[in-house]
């Protein structure tokens, strides 16, 4: 099989090659069409589209009944190709509202008995006795335009939306731009922790540029669960907020819409069975311990006689310091009389906390510490 995965070659996209399978869409006169997008090998092998009727048992489930035939041809469609759109009420009497199936049939041109049944991702029927044996045809997708769709076919494109073209940032409900902060980044090595500031702005944007239109899916990183802290979103502290740097719920809507629009599914992902230390239901127990409702959610040792302590000391404590953070004074000691004198603090914010930060000395820079 020979398929190029460099999109931006100019072959692929004479070719129009896609990996999402079938899929509904529109002529230019506004008619209801199917696409079908199969990739194989052209000049080895011919591809058929086979259709079926449908019908359900007493549970609900489609079994086939027969092959559909084409008007024009016997009993198939030959498929080119790239994409082939296809008027299925015209070319083989199908109902835009009745439900039907399919499959790929691949015929090697070089030796007619060679023939394999394929079929895409998604719903589907396997009537084989041994499903891998590509040489039984009895497999087919399913297609109901009255059922609400779970399963695509098609690729799946991942992102993370913190590394995401980090100089499109939101300015209310619109995305802008940012060059210093594009700047900011350059050169930058991203790790597994360190944040570089990417949002859901990053990602909508190349929605609009129609970067993800030959994908079906987009998979990102978390966005709820509200964790600040880490650059994956796994760090969860509440489930039903979003993380407000990568963006709020207005912004999160006008994402859908786009998505939407451009008939791409977001598969969101989350850990939703556990929790990061800044936890709504984590810093509960910490602070009333065999009273919080939640003591058991979570395994730990020393609960009893008081409350969970967190450690954040290492044995070796050489390079243990700490730091005031936004105190309202400054100090300053007189290195020959040993004197202490204390001063306003122009930089303090009264408006946020004050507070003691430890650190280890051996991974900060001068500058840092």
């Amino acid at each position: 099989m020979k398929v190029s995965f460099n999109l931006t070659n100019e072959h692929v996209k004479k070719c129009n090659v896609s990996f999402s399978g079938f899929k509904q869409t529109k002529n230019q006169y506004g008619i209801k069409e199917y696409e079908f997008s199969f990739p194989f090998d052209d000049e080895n092998y011919e591809c058929r589209l086979e259709l079926f009727s449908l019908e359900k048992d007493n549970y609900g489930n489609f079994k086939t009944i027969s092959k559909i035939h084409d008007r024009y041809e016997n009993d198939a469609y030959y498929l080119k190709s790239g994409s082939n759109q296809i008027n299925l009420t015209k070319m083989f009497g199908i109902d835009p509202a009745t439900p039907f199936g399919y499959h790929y049939v691949l015929i090697n041109k070089k030796n007619k008995s060679d023939v394999k049944t394929l079929i895409d991702a998604g719903d589907s029927i396997c009537e084989r006795y041994n499903p891998s044996d590509l040489n039984d045809g009895r497999i087919y997708n399913v297609v109901d335009p009255d059922r609400t769709v779970v399963s695509r076919g098609g690729a799946m494109k991942l992102v993370i939306p913190d590394s995401q073209n980090v100089d499109v940032i939101y300015n209310g409900n619109k995305y802008v731009f940012d060059e210093g902060l594009k700047n900011k980044r350059v050169g930058v090595l991203k790790t597994l922790w360190n944040r570089l500031g990417g949002s859901l702005a990053g990602i909508e944007k190349d929605i609009d540029d129609g970067k993800y239109d030959i994908y079906s899916r987009v998979l990102g990183t978390p966005i709820f669960g509200r964790d600040n802290l880490s650059a994956h979103g796994y760090w969860t502290e509440e489930l039903f907020q979003m993380a407000p740097h990568i963006g709020n719920l207005n912004n999160y809507s006008n994402f859908q819409k786009k998505l939407f629009a451009h008939d791409i599914n977001w598969v969101s992902d989350g850990a939703f069975v556990n929790e990061g230390l800044q936890g709504v239901h984590f810093q509960n127990v910490l602070k009333y311990g065999q009273d919080s409702p939640f003591v058991n959610w979570f395994n730990g040792l020393s609960l009893e006689g008081g409350l969970w302590n967190l450690g954040i000391f290492p044995k070796d404590t050489r390079n243990v310091s700490h730091k005031l953070v936004n105190s309202p004074y400054k100090y300053s000691q007189d290195l020959k009389s040993g004197l202490i004198t204390k001063y306003d603090n122009d930089d303090y914010d009264k408006s946020k906390p004050t507070y003691i930060q430890f650190f280890d000395k051996s991974l900060v820079t001068d500058e840092e510490r």
